[in-house]
């Protein structure tokens, strides 16, 4: 089907749409938005932003511009045009997520009479290969941050690195990271920020106590309300950016000629494959890497029988 004949099905199934109460998709989406302030987080909020910009102009390119446009037929042509547009099962599944959401809320706040997407499947998926930060790519790392000018500003980027690799925490988990709540004798820290919202404990090498005990010593106390808060950004009036460890982690990649991405989800995903390789129980892996979801864990155990593959014909060449 081209592109014509998809605009004239289309047009065919407005025009024969039911006489269910409509609202522009904007309208729908600010609605959403204002609910979902009351109980996600920012980062959360960014997210449903990014996604519905591109969700929105693919519905401007069909002529959607109402809730009423959508039937179940008309949900097939915009599922077909991202495909069309090269987006995989997995995005396709992100974009109609968000369209349940919104149709949910305007429908349960009676902005709308009707949810035409409720019982949408979504799309199978193939599991996404997990990438880890390779064992020699790690000695680089850890070599490179060793030989660091011992400034504050190279000592708090050097224990969000290290912090990533021994915890395995997300990355707004770990700015919003409270010094109250840094057992330094027992190399604990309760994480009362998280994405799921449910607390858990993580723990960190003696090693980076170490260089946590002296990031501490010498960083500045900002004022109110920031002053709890492990991670400040350099004038201390807000939490460290997120931008700063990512240059610092471009940084280290151009520095010691690192192809492979070291961002920090990449040490997220190194961490929690450490653990399955040591055979730490999946239950517990769940709970310090904050999984809401068995599969989530699970996935890992495939990535490390994979990785188990590769090292057993490596050695039998």
């Amino acid at each position: 089907m081209n592109d014509n004949e998809v605009l004239t099905a289309l047009a065919s199934l407005i025009n024969n749409a039911s006489s269910n109460k409509g609202i522009s998709f904007d309208l729908a989406f600010n609605n959403f938005y204002s609910y979902s302030k009351l109980n996600c987080r920012p980062a959360t909020l960014e997210y449903y932003n990014k996604i519905y910009r591109i969700l929105k102009r693919t519905l401007d390119q069909l002529g959607i511009a109402d809730t009423n446009q959508i039937t179940k037929a008309s949900y097939k042509v915009l599922e077909t045009t991202f495909r069309s547009h090269g987006y995989k099962n997995s995005s396709i599944n992100k974009f109609t997520d968000l369209l349940k959401m919104i149709f949910k809320v305007n429908n349960e706040l009676e902005y709308i009479n009707y949810n035409p997407v409720a019982n949408i499947k979504k799309l199978r998926e193939n599991p996404p290969e997990i990438e880890i930060i390779s064992k020699t790519n790690m000695t680089k790392i850890m070599k490179y941050i060793d030989g660091l000018p011992k400034t504050y500003q190279y000592i708090r980027k050097k224990i969000c690195l290290l912090l990533l690799k021994d915890t395995g925490v997300r990355i707004n988990e770990l700015l919003h990271l409270k010094t109250e709540n840094i057992d330094i004798d027992n190399n604990t820290i309760y994480l009362e920020y998280t994405k799921t919202h449910d607390t858990r404990y993580v723990f960190f090498t003696d090693s980076t106590k170490l260089v946590l005990k002296e990031y501490i010593r010498i960083k500045p106390v900002p004022e109110e309300p920031y002053i709890d808060y492990l991670f400040i950004n350099d004038k201390c009036t807000d939490i460290m950016s997120k931008h700063v460890i990512y240059h610092f982690f471009g940084e280290i990649s151009n520095a010691c000629g690192i192809e492979q991405s070291i961002s920090p989800h990449k040490w997220r995903h190194t961490f929690i494959t450490e653990l399955v390789e040591n055979n730490v129980n999946l239950t517990s892996i769940m709970k310090v890497a904050g999984h809401t979801e068995f599969n989530t864990t699970k996935k890992y155990i495939h990535q490390s029988l994979t990785n188990l593959k590769e090292s057993i014909l490596s050695i039998k060449k």
